[in-house]
């Protein structure tokens, strides 16, 4: 989760008074969708500090699988990344002038001992304060399909400077984060390897992976990786991950047919 601080010096109101509700992107919060390359897609959700996470995210799925639908196809969901960050917003708080009139237990003006009437007024005092407010973001990778192939591994990219020690190409690499419980790679490929080539060809980002596995889906794939600072050569198997695919889909969408907003304005709840 990333941090933006702000400072305000006018008490400017800091969010909305509702929700984002399930609604294309406007001023900066709602859902957006874009093609990452070959099937690969991307869709999006922003929302603004009064949105939950989980409805953010629920809402970039619920995006993913709408696009899928109207393609017909079903929706294979391959990573989600949380994007949720936060802002410092402080605000300034004045008060006064303040007038007073009354008896005074002080020396009073000419000097005079004991109490005595006396008037005036307080200038303006100001305070400041500050809250964080969270703004949940979410971007759901995906690819529509007729079937869902999948390796059961999670990846993230490695920069070119986290990779100098290993190779001198100047280039990054994919690290292996996960491998999930269902992975036909379970043994063979192990969270923690550094992935460097697919098919022979050199992967600096997790699109080359995959861009390289969509080529002949299912088929096995030739990986070349470092594991302990030491290169191997791996072959990736697929597993047909259709009817968990299919039934991931049922859940998202029933979860969303819940929420008001979405039953208004999204054709997946329509019977």
């Amino acid at each position: 989760m990333r941090k933006v601080p702000i400072f305000l010096l006018l008490g400017v109101a800091a969010c909305s008074t509702s929700p984002t509700q399930y609604i294309p992107k406007t001023s900066n919060h709602g859902y957006t969708d874009s093609t990452m390359g070959q099937n690969l897609r991307m869709a999006e959700f922003i929302g603004n500090s009064k949105t939950k996470k989980e409805v953010a995210e629920l809402y970039a799925k619920l995006r993913a699988i709408e696009i899928c639908h109207d393609m017909k196809r079903m929706t294979h969901i391959m990573t989600v990344k949380d994007k949720t960050y936060t802002k410092d917003i402080t605000q300034a708080n004045t008060t006064g002038p303040s007038y007073y009139y009354g008896m005074s237990p002080y020396y009073g003006r000419y000097g005079g001992y004991g109490p005595g009437m006396s008037m005036g007024y307080n200038n303006y005092t100001t305070s400041y304060s500050t809250e964080t407010y969270t703004y949940p973001h979410f971007e759901v990778y995906f690819e529509c399909g007729e079937r869902a192939w999948d390796a059961g591994v999670h990846l993230k990219p490695l920069s070119a400077s986290q990779m100098e020690s290993l190779v001198k190409d100047l280039q990054g690499a994919v690290l292996v984060e996960d491998v999930v419980d269902y992975s036909p790679n379970k043994g063979v490929i192990q969270k923690g390897d550094i992935i460097t080539k697919v098919s022979n060809e050199r992967v600096t980002k997790v699109l080359d992976v995959y861009e390289a596995s969509r080529k002949n889906p299912g088929a096995p794939l030739k990986i070349n990786l470092f594991r302990d600072g030491k290169e191997k050569e791996v072959t990736a198997n697929f597993k047909d991950v259709s009817d968990l695919t299919a039934e991931a889909e049922k859940e998202i969408i029933k979860a969303g047919c819940k929420m008001d907003d979405v039953v208004e304005k999204s054709k997946l709840c329509k019977k």
